[in-house]
C-alpha cells in the first residue's frame, strides 16, 4: 500500500510546531538545556541528534508526556516505527489527551502491518481531531489493507470532504471503490461467471478507462444507483442482479473520483500510476513499464511503485529486474509483506534460494504473515536447496491453512515421493484428483443454486445505471 511522504512530513512539522512551546515552564537547568537543545534539533530537522538530546531529558524526567511524543516524532522521521511506537504510547498513557500522539501512533503501525492496532489509534484522533483530514486517510489506507473496502471508503471519503483537493486521498479512495468493484464481481462470478449483465460490465472497462482519459462525460448517478439497491444486497443466496448494478456504481465512483485528481493536477505521478495499471490491464505491458518507470522519475520516495514494476517483470518472466524493483521498494520502508513475498518469489525464478528463505523468514517474522502463499514459497525454497523434509512440512502448513488446491496436493505428494515416502504420496495424488473434482463439484452446484435462487427473483427493469 502506498502512503505518502509528503503527506507525514506536512504533519510531522506542524506537530513539532505544537509540541515546541511546552518546553519553556520546565524547572532545572540541565532539564531546560537539553529541551531547549533537543526542540531546536527536531525543528531544524535533525533528527538524530533530537533523538539523543530527548532521551537524556527523559533520564532526568521520564513523566513529561510531551518529551516521550517529540522523542516519537524523532524516530518516526528517522523510519524506526517500532521505537516510535513505543514512544507514543508511553506519551498517551502519561496524557491521554495528547492528540497527535495517536495519530503518529496510528502511522507507524501501520507502518509495522499492525492495521488493526493502527485503525484503533487512529478512531482516537479522529475523535479529537475531527477536522483533520491526516486522521482518516491513514484510517482508510489502514481498512483497505485490511480489505475492509466499504469501511475504507467510508474514512476516505471523510477525508476527501476535509481536503477536497488532496490528490493522493482521492487517489486512494478511487482504488477503494474499485476494489470493492472487483470483489463483488469475484462473488457474483463464483455463482455463476455467465451472466450476462457481469460479462458487458466486465467488456466495458477497457473502454470506461478510455473515457476517463479521453475526458468524455461520465455517468454521476454512482452513490444514487447504491442507495436504491441497498436492501437488495448481502443476501444469501446472494441478489445477482443487484451485486452487478453495485459493481458498476463502485465502478463508476472509481472513474468519478479518478476524474477530480486527473483535473487538479494533470500531471501527477498518480496519473501515471492509473495508467500503468490500465496498460498492464488491457496487455499493454511495455507501456505500462513506462509509465511506472515515468512515476518514479516524478517521485522516487512512493511506497508502491516499485513494487508495482516489479511485478510486471516478474509475470513477463524478467525475475533479475524484477528483485531490483523489490528490493528498492524494501528500501523504502514498505510496510506491505506483499514486496517481501514478491522479492523472495523472484529470487526463486533466478534459483537463489538461500536469499529468498531469509526474505521469507523476515516476511514472517516482521510481519506476522501467515498465508499459504508464504508457505508454498517455502517449500520451493527448501526443495531447492534439496531439504525435502522441510519442503513437506512447508507444504503440510499451507494445507493446514486451508490452501487445499490440487496442484498443492501433487506438489506434496511429489515431495513425499523423493522422500521414499510412497505410501503417502499415493495418498496425496488421488487427494489431488478427489480436490479437483470437487472444486468443479461445487462450480456448479453454485452455478445451479443461483440460477435457481435468481429466477424466483423479478427482474428490476431498466438500464444499469454504470452502463
Amino acid at each position: 500500500m502506498a502512503s505518502s511522504f509528503t503527506f507525514e512530513s506536512r504533519v510531522a512539522v506542524r506537530a513539532a510546531t505544537l509540541l515546541l512551546f511546552l518546553a519553556f515552564s520546565l524547572n532545572g537547568e540541565d532539564r531546560a538545556t537539553y529541551w531547549t537543545q533537543a526542540q531546536a534539533a527536531l525543528k531544524s530537522a535533525d533528527y538524530v541528534a533530537a533523538e539523543s538530546l530527548y532521551r537524556k531529558f527523559l533520564k532526568i524526567d521520564p513523566s513529561t508526556a510531551e518529551a516521550h511524543a517529540n522523542l516519537g516524532l524523532a524516530l518516526h522521521m528517522q523510519k524506526k516505527p517500532k521505537e516510535a511506537a513505543e514512544s507514543f504510547r508511553a506519551a498517551i498513557r502519561l496524557n491521554p489527551a495528547l492528540s497527535h500522539a495517536y495519530l503518529f501512533l496510528g502511522i507507524d503501525l501501520f507502518n509495522l502491518n499492525d492495521t488493526t492496532a493502527a485503525s484503533s489509534a487512529l478512531k482516537q484522533y479522529t475523535s479529537l481531531a475531527p477536522h483533520d483530514p491526516q486522521g482518516f486517510y491513514y484510517q482508510g489506507l489502514s481498512f483497505a489493507a485490511r480489505r475492509e473496502y466499504v469501511r475504507a471508503m467510508e474514512s476516505l471519503e471523510n477525508a476527501a470532504r476535509l481536503a477536497p483537493r488532496d490528490v493522493d486521498i482521492l487517489y486512494h479512495l478511487a482504488q477503494s471503490y474499485i476494489a470493492e468493484a472487483n470483489a463483488i464481481a469475484r462473488r457474483v462470478a463464483e455463482y455463476d461467471p455467465k451472466l450476462p449483465l457481469l460479462r458487458e460490465w466486465e467488456q466495458k472497462q477497457a473502454a470506461r478507462m478510455e473515457a476517463l482519459i479521453r475526458q468524455t462525460p461520465l455517468s454521476t448517478s454512482g452513490k444514487s444507483t447504491l442507495r436504491a439497491l441497498q436492501a437488495r444486497l448481502g443476501r444469501t443466496p446472494p441478489d445477482l442482479e443487484a451485486e452487478q448494478r453495485a459493481a458498476a456504481a463502485y465502478a463508476d465512483l472509481y472513474l468519478q473520483t479518478t476524474r477530480r485528481f486527473c483535473e487538479i493536477e494533470p500531471n501527477s505521478f498518480r496519473i501515471r500510476q492509473l495508467l500503468a495499471a490500465y496498460y498492464e490491464k488491457t496487455g499493454q505491458t511495455d507501456k505500462a513499464i513506462g509509465e511506472l518507470k515515468l512515476a518514479i522519475q516524478q517521485n522516487p520516495n512512493v511506497r508502491g511503485l516499485h513494487l508495482a514494476l516489479g511485478s510486471i517483470y516478474k509475470d513477463s518472466s524478467r525475475p533479475e529486474l524484477a528483485a531490483e524493483q523489490f528490493e528498492q521498494e524494501l528500501k523504502l520502508g514498505s510496510p506491505d509483506p506483499e514486496a517481501r513475498l514478491q522479492l523472495a518469489q523472484a529470487y526463486l525464478l533466478l534459483q537463489r534460494p538461500n536469499e529468498a528463505l531469509a526474505e521469507l523468514v523476515a516476511a514472517k517474522e516482521m510481519h506476522g504473515e501467515q498465508s499459504g502463499a508464504l508457505w508454498k514459497s517455502f517449500a520451493k525454497a527448501y526443495t531447492q536447496m534439496g531439504d525435502h523434509e522441510k519442503a513437506a512440512a512447508s507444504y503440510e502448513q499451507a494445507l493446514a491453512l486451508g490452501q487445499g488446491d490440487h496442484a498443492l496436493y501433487y506438489q506434496l505428494g511429489q515431495t513425499y515421493r523423493r522422500l521414499g515416502k510412497t505410501e503417502q504420496a499415493r495418498k496425496m495424488f488421488a487427494a489431488t484428483t478427489k480436490a479437483a473434482q470437487a472444486e468443479l463439484d461445487r462450480q456448479e452446484a453454485r452455478r445451479s443454486h443461483a440460477v435457481e435462487a435468481q429466477a424466483k427473483e423479478k427482474p428490476v427493469k431498466g438500464k444499469v445505471a454504470a452502463q
